[in-house]
């Protein structure tokens, strides 16, 4: 038993990647809340401040909430027995959009 070789489990590593996500959000939001501040008040430079609130948190952000929400609706529908090829392809097709309409709207989309 001591010599027993571990399996490799993706969805052990999954899960972790799915809290990390979970706090880079958190930090993120207060990042946002920071920046956010320091353009209105100046308690940092207002350019720091503008490069971190329209250019670097907003794809962090993105990423980190589509990392940890599509991990724990994958589980959930796993749980509760509709996971089939059809909320597959659904559920893919939703982040598909939302990241889509993000991207968009961050690059393509005339201000």
């Amino acid at each position: 038993m001591e010599n027993e070789i571990k399996k490799f489990n993706i969805a052990h590593y999954l899960y972790n990647l799915s809290n990390i996500a979970a706090f880079v959000m958190m930090l993120v939001i207060i990042a946002f809340g920071i920046s956010g501040y320091g353009l209105s008040q100046g308690i940092i430079s207002k350019e720091l401040a503008r490069t971190l609130h329209f250019t670097w948190l907003a794809p962090i952000g993105v990423t980190a909430l589509t990392i940890h929400t599509y991990w724990n609706i994958h589980l959930s529908l796993k749980r509760y027995h509709p996971w089939n090829i059809i909320t597959k392809i659904g559920l893919f097709m939703f982040y598909a959009a939302i990241v889509g309409g993000f991207v968009y709207l961050e690059y393509f989309h005339s201000k």
